[in-house]
């Protein structure tokens, strides 16, 4: 039997926040695995006590596969699957985009159509960065979907052409659809002479028998170009995939193969929608900054799953109202995210189209900023400063632009709230605000660094478009 090697890792480093919260506090693990084949291992001492026992089933140098069940332990118990990447040194999560960047296989997605008998005569493969298969396909800018078509036959039938197609669709309601994004790439057409000659599994009529694969491999442009009328266009940069209950506007991406068959017979198509995420990076950050009440860094542009930091100053020559409005409770900064449509057209009693009627733009509260007051030994009579940041998660939706349709996202600042003090104008909207731009992806250089506490309570709009929760304001700024 060769010689066991040890590999040491921290399993906080690597193992999703969602299990660690129910999981013991473990201390370090030491994994034995041969380096060639399935092995069982057992390790770990638990902080709390009790044992935790793993097989690891060893797939390549750095992916192991880990099944983790929990021993007796007074203070919880579970019993969970995951999969986890070991790479000496690094982590495969990217906190940029959000998602898992290591060296595990990707998730294969297997869509298929039956016949009468049950069997499958059509199937499409589409692998991903998606968990599991019971997800939507995952795409991110640059990458190219590649997949494969099988056509499985048990009698002759006359097919013309097999195309794979990916759409881009924007839909402002129930018959307003546009496509702005079409791509096709064709695996299959029949041949117009000899054909028994060309492909050996046709038959002398030209009719398709038998077992086919093709593989196809298409790429999403990062930017598309819309006419806007006049003559004039315009590129745009691909926005991500949009779909939330409570907006009026929808971006969805679908994946299909079309069969279209002889004379007389219906066409086949069988697809998928599948979500995409471009990669937008703000610009270097800037070693300069701006003086004013309130202070953000530049440039205003952040990426999700870092923060927004902020700074107040607060001056005025009343020390009791100074020590008041100085409290980090007291100032109210929040993220608000802008949603608009443009125009809309719609119709009068002699079904006339009237264009011209604008949208209501949604806005709606993202995060509340948190302030803390720094430690300074030359503490001003009449002014007082605070410390703060806005804390991006890492689900938010980058900024975007396509067309009439615009999701950006603004920094506003409320007026202050403190026991026996009031605006003059007791109103609750803005004083002011500055429009900030969310990345996708960090920037070269320094990463931002966070030092508020986490946040427990993260309540930004989701990609499922759960919003019941979220204060929405109609046609406010």
């Amino acid at each position: 039997m060769p010689a066991l090697r040890q590999l040491h890792t921290t399993i906080e480093r690597d193992i999703p926040l969602s299990v660690l919260s129910n999981l013991p506090h473990a201390s370090r693990a030491r994994v034995q695995t041969c380096g060639k084949g399935p092995c069982t291992v057992k390790f770990v001492r638990l902080l709390m006590g009790g044992s935790l026992r793993g097989r690891f089933s060893l797939l390549c140098a750095d992916h192991i596969a880990l099944d983790i069940k929990l021993g007796s332990v007074a203070q919880s118990s579970i019993s969970t699957h995951l999969s986890w990447t070991f790479r000496s040194g690094t982590s495969g999560y990217n906190r940029a985009s959000g998602t898992n960047t290591g060296t595990r296989s990707r998730t294969e997605h297997r869509y298929t159509l039956t016949n009468s008998n049950k069997r499958r005569w059509l199937t499409l493969k589409v692998p991903s960065h998606s968990p599991t298969p019971a997800h939507l396909p995952s795409l991110f800018e640059d990458e190219a979907i590649a997949g494969a078509v099988e056509l499985n036959l048990e009698r002759e039938e006359t097919i013309k052409s097999i195309t794979v197609v990916i759409q881009g669709q924007m839909t402002e309601s129930t018959i307003n659809v546009y496509n702005f994004l079409n791509l096709s790439q064709n695996l299959y057409s029949a041949p117009s002479t000899n054909p028994a000659a060309s492909v050996p599994s046709l038959s002398a009529g030209g009719r398709l028998r038998g077992m086919h694969a093709w593989t196809f491999s298409l790429t999403m442009p990062p930017h598309v170009t819309l006419n806007l009328g006049g003559g004039s266009s315009k590129a745009y940069r691909l926005p991500p995939s949009f779909s939330e209950r409570m907006a009026r506007v929808h971006i969805q991406y679908r994946l299909n193969v079309r069969v279209r068959r002889g004379r007389f017979r219906v066409d086949s198509d069988l697809g998928t929608v599948f979500s995409y995420t471009p990669i937008t990076q703000p610009d270097p950050p800037s070693m300069k900054a701006v003086t004013c009440t309130l202070w953000l860094a530049k440039p205003l542009c952040y990426t999700r799953g870092s923060v927004i930091p902020c700074m107040m100053t607060i001056e005025t020559g009343d020390s009791q109202a100074l020590d008041v409005l100085s409290s980090p409770k007291a100032v109210i900064v929040r993220l608000r995210r802008h949603i608009s449509m443009g125009l809309a057209n719609i119709s009068d009693m002699n079904s006339r189209s009237v264009r011209g009627v604008p949208y209501e733009p949604t806005v709606q509260d993202v995060k509340t900023a948190l302030w803390w007051a720094p430690e300074s030994r030359n503490a001003s009579v009449s002014k007082r400063t605070l410390h703060g940041e806005i804390l991006l998660g890492l689900a938010l939706k980058p900024s975007c632009e396509l067309g009439d349709f615009k999701l950006s996202y603004s920094v506003a600042l409320y007026p202050l709230k403190a026991v026996a003090f009031a605006h003059a104008e007791d109103c609750e909207r803005p004083l002011q605000r500055e429009f900030v731009g969310i990345a996708t992806a960090y920037s070269s250089g320094p990463r931002p660094i966070v030092y508020s506490p986490p946040d427990y309570d993260d309540t930004y709009p989701s990609s499922t478009g759960q919003a019941a929760g979220f204060n929405l304001f109609r046609g406010t700024s």
